[in-house]
């Protein structure tokens, strides 16, 4: 049978979430033969070697990647799959039945495209308040409306699909993203460009099995930061798409000083003072809004420093366990 699709899965220190994964494929409702994993350990010292290697599974293949970073190791897996078409997931995902299935039929409808999953966070679930403050603001803003294309801002590679010989026209990701985040959103700048747009599969739905910790959050978005500011050197173009980079030089300093004098202390009285079922008051939301500009610029301006040679700083790290 022909090889519909390769799923390329990175990971780093989970061994505790590939069994859940990999029963998730094994209940996939796509014609047997027709698509392989391949889980690519980017290092791992907790044991995750040794789980792939006792994992029994016909379409499981693993591969190990010492370059660190989701980029290296995504690109190995580009590098290795035997389909035509590339599905990323990340190792939290938990992917519904008909995952590879739609995945599948909308590149043979679609075939010179990237297709985006859904991809169902539930933070408005769990107690602490920034993660309700995190499912309000991005609700509207991770995905398309409703009859809309999406942006290639949005090609996330916690759940996309694209044809394998455009990755490798591409180039595959930049290894250089060695940090969290923006590595895919450049990527997908470069298909856009190269003629494969990305389109919406929203009927194609995973769920995020990660919970939402506010101290990793924060270190994403300060990663998040510094990686969008090495996108937007590589492509100045795509600085006037976003608003928010407009004000980090003018307002960034104001913010983190308001962040160093009381954001551990308003942080802590959001967390104490609003409970699970409660509305977010409207100070516990402009905390988070500032707080969210504060760490963004933090990042931002450690790569502009480096890149003006002003600091010899190290690239800001992946946090741990992320993808």
């Amino acid at each position: 049978m022909t090889l519909l699709l390769s799923v390329v899965v990175p990971t780093r220190d989970r061994a505790a979430l590939l069994p859940g994964l990999f029963e998730a494929f094994a209940r996939q409702d796509a014609p047997e033969g027709s698509f392989e994993v391949l889980v690519v350990d980017n290092g791992s010292r907790d044991g995750t070697a040794g789980l792939l290697e006792a994992s029994a599974y016909p379409w499981l293949r693993a591969l190990g990647e010492p370059s660190p970073g989701a980029s290296s190791a995504r690109n190995a897996g580009v590098a290795a799959a035997r389909g035509e078409r590339v599905l990323f997931l990340d190792d939290d995902m938990l992917p519904e039945p008909d995952v590879l299935r739609l995945h599948a039929q909308a590149h043979e409808r679609e075939p010179v495209r990237s297709h985006l999953g859904f991809i169902d966070f539930r933070w408005e679930a769990q107690p602490h308040p920034l993660s309700r403050y995190v499912a309000e603001t991005s609700s509207a803003e991770l995905f398309p409306a409703a009859g809309s294309e999406p942006s290639f801002f949005q090609y996330y590679t916690a759940h996309v699909s694209t044809p394998r010989k455009a990755l490798l026209d591409v180039g595959g990701f930049d290894e250089k993203f060695a940090g969290y985040g923006y590595e895919d959103a450049e990527l997908g700048y470069r298909l856009d460009r190269a003629g494969v747009p990305l389109a919406y599969l929203p009927a194609a739905r995973v769920v995020n099995r990660e919970p939402h910790d506010p101290k990793t959050y924060w270190r994403k978005t300060e990663a998040a930061g510094e990686a969008q500011a090495r996108c937007f050197q590589l492509h100045p173009e795509l600085t006037i798409l976003d608003r928010a980079t407009r004000h980090f030089d003018r307002m960034g300093p104001i913010w983190s000083l308001y962040r160093r004098g009381c954001g551990l202390l308003l942080d802590t009285l959001a967390a104490a003072a609003v409970g699970p079922e409660e509305a977010l008051p409207q100070w516990v939301r402009w905390h988070y809004r500032i707080s969210t500009s504060a760490f963004r610029h933090r990042g931002w301006s450690r790569y502009l420093r480096r890149a003006r040679g002003e600091a010899e700083l190290p690239p800001a790290g992946r946090p741990k366990g992320l993808r």
